[in-house]
C-alpha cells in the first residue's frame, strides 16, 4: 500500500493485527531525460536536443518502468547539469528541451542529469552520455 501527499509517497506494510510503515520516502516527481541520437560533433554548431519530462513516481514505485511512466501536468523550471554545468530549463505541461552544443575536445564523452526542480522536491533523472565526435 502506498500513501501520498503533493510531494512524497510512503510505503506502508500491512499485518494482520495493525500497519506500521517501511522507512520509505521517495518524490512524488520524478525527472527522466531523453535525447536524440547521443552523439554530437564539437563543432558549436551540431546540437543534441535533450527533451525532459517530470514522470509519475508512484507509477514507479509500484514498479512500473521509469521509461514508461506518465508525464505529469507540472509547470516550472528543472534543473540539467551538463559537463558539470547547470543549466535551467523551463517546463511547461512537465514537458521541456534544452538544445545542447560545445567545443570540447573530442573524443570525449559529456555525462548529463536533470537533478532539481525549483519549486518540489524530486528525484534525479537517469543518467544519460552523450559520445563527442570531431568536427
Amino acid at each position: 500500500m502506498y500513501e501520498k501527499n503533493n510531494q512524497y509517497i510512503k510505503k506502508a506494510e500491512e499485518t494482520d493485527d495493525q500497519e506500521y510503515s517501511i522507512p520509505f520516502w521517495s518524490p512524488l516527481k520524478r525527472l527522466r531525460l531523453i535525447y536524440e541520437d547521443g552523439q554530437l560533433t564539437n563543432d558549436d554548431t551540431d546540437t543534441e536536443t535533450v527533451t525532459l519530462e517530470v514522470v509519475d513516481g508512484l507509477e514507479i514505485a509500484r514498479g512500473a518502468d521509469p521509461a514508461e511512466a506518465t508525464v505529469l501536468d507540472y509547470d516550472g523550471t528543472a534543473t540539467v547539469e551538463i559537463g558539470g554545468a547547470e543549466h535551467s530549463v523551463s517546463i511547461n505541461g512537465g514537458t521541456g528541451t534544452l538544445d545542447y552544443a560545445t567545443t570540447q575536445p573530442a573524443p570525449a564523452t559529456v555525462d548529463m542529469q536533470a537533478t532539481a526542480l525549483a519549486d518540489v522536491p524530486a528525484e534525479v533523472s537517469n543518467l544519460r552520455t552523450i559520445k563527442l565526435i570531431q568536427a
